[in-house]
């Protein structure tokens, strides 16, 4: 109902009748909601030991009008399970309600009811923990269904194998064992007894011809988990027979340990190929098979009249061979690049999970670093082979720029630096003079050495002019550039 999003409307125990076969149903339909029926007003309240307080507060009809009824009568069910003197103590037989009274929901933790269940472990804390949150609602549309609420505290059990510690068969008047390995479980039981949750195996004596079922359910919270296994009981010779792998690749000399354990038995053959030879009742042969074999155990009875045969084949399969290449591991972004591959002896090939024949091309184009995987099922299991076509970075020729000067207004410069004006007499230069010194200090001015009126050789003076005029350049430049 939950999952289609129905609600009765009116759950309680009046409306709900269970026929000789267990089968449920319910009748008195004149609250029920359906989808189609959104909007629609709230008009029944039901009975109140089964409602929320706040039910008759409610004023459109929905898929939750059932989640509170649903929790009252759960509880009660396995409160009554578990403590069946519940039923003189709260007078059901005659009552229009079941373990929950209105009362009980106005002050719930000081309630008779809620004192006896607090008492109970399992389920009971969580369940009531659920009521005293649904009675903190105002609103009955805010609800959740208790068993998704449940899930919280309690993941769901699993049996992860029950099975007979050796084979399906058991020689009458012998004992043997049931193993298992379970997960998530508070409560065990096997073929409806409690057992510890620990225990992980139970032995049992095998006096009767047939075949008996074992049972065994996990349970973990409101949710449960069960798991069956048939023993036959023979009176004739029982074979276990076993090898530590079926298939073998072939040419790779794989190697196969063989195991049997007969009892109840005075004599065993083991035959494969054109050997034919008497071994123990136990023991082991280790084998190396180049094509698929079988191999056989017959055992004869200990009263010599029956005989038992257990076959065991070894397939010698070929494994797969796989060639997955392309035609560049390298490209550059867009440039196409074509994928092949030739697969032999497999059940299944895909390409990155989609089905393709196993002789092939494809051509790809990618922008980035990119791995396809082609997935290769043979007999032994599915392997994977990953191929990688990796981008090169794209050439880039970096542009010379010369920005552009923004001038905003036309300037002319105007070279007004007036230049020196000098009169030199040459005259005769007497270097014997004690008054001309060749140490005129160097940073002097063109004027003092004018004023010194000494005979200047005409070389220096050359040169003294070129370097002011090179003075006067470097300023115009100067100019130009700021």
């Amino acid at each position: 109902m939950h999952r289609l999003g129905i609600a009765h409307g009116d759950l309680q125990h009046g409306n709900i009748l269970v026929d000789k076969n267990d089968n449920l149903f319910l009748i008195d339909y004149d609250s029920m909601y359906l989808p189609t029926l959104k909007g629609q007003g709230d008009i029944i309240a039901g009975l109140k030991g089964y409602q929320h307080p706040k039910r008759a507060d409610n004023i459109n009809a929905s898929e939750k009008l059932d989640y509170f009824s649903e929790l009252i009568i759960y509880t009660s069910i396995v409160g009554v399970a578990e403590r069946p003197e519940f039923v003189e103590k709260y007078n059901l037989e005659d009552s229009e309600q079941m373990l929950f009274s209105p009362d009980d929901f106005n002050d719930l933790v000081n309630s008779r009811i809620y004192k006896d269940l607090s008492e109970l472990k399992g389920v009971f804390p969580k369940l009531l923990d659920i009521l005293k949150q649904y009675l903190l609602e105002n609103d009955i549309n805010n609800l959740e269904p208790f068993d998704i609420l449940m899930d919280n505290y309690y993941p769901k059990p699993q049996i992860l194998f029950l099975k007979p510690e050796r084979g399906q068969k058991v020689v009458l008047g012998t004992e043997a064992k049931i193993v298992w390995a379970v997960e998530n479980v508070s409560e065990l039981y096997l073929n409806g007894t409690p057992i510890e949750v620990y225990q992980k195996s139970h032995q049992e004596l095998f006096d009767t011809l047939g075949t008996r079922c074992f049972e065994l359910v996990a349970i973990n919270g409101i949710r449960q988990e069960k798991s069956n296994v048939e023993i036959e009981v023979v009176d004739g010779a029982v074979v276990h027979f076993t090898s530590s792998i079926i298939k073998l690749k072939r040419g790779q000399k794989e190697r196969a340990f063989l195991k049997w354990e007969v009892d109840n038995a005075k004599s065993v053959l083991l035959t494969y190929e054109n050997i034919e030879k008497v071994v123990p009742l136990r023991g082991t042969l280790v084998v190396s098979p180049e094509d698929t074999t079988t191999y056989r155990i017959s055992a004869i009875s200990k009263e010599g009249n029956k005989q038992t045969i257990q076959e065991l084949t070894l397939f010698v399969l070929d494994a797969s061979k796989v060639e997955f290449k392309a035609d560049k591991l390298y490209s550059f972004p867009s440039i196409p690049v074509r994928l092949s591959w030739n697969v032999e002896y497999a059940k299944e090939v895909k390409l990155d999970d989609n089905v393709v024949e196993c002789v092939s091309t494809k051509i790809v184009e990618v922008d980035r670093d990119t791995t396809f995987t082609l997935s290769v099922t043979d007999e032994f299991g599915c392997i994977n082979y990953p191929l990688t076509i990796r981008m090169l970075p794209l050439p880039f020729i970096r542009s010379v720029m010369i920005p552009t000067p923004n001038i905003k207004q036309n300037i002319t410069i105007v070279n007004k630096i007036p230049r020196p004006i000098i009169n030199i007499e040459l005259v005769p230069l007497n270097l014997e003079d004690p008054k001309f010194s060749l140490k005129t200090p160097k940073f002097a001015s063109m004027p003092s050495i004018l004023e010194e009126k000494r005979k200047v050789p005409t070389g220096v003076l050359t040169r003294i002019g070129a370097a002011w005029r090179t003075i006067e350049e470097n300023i115009v430049e100067r100019l130009k550039i700021n």
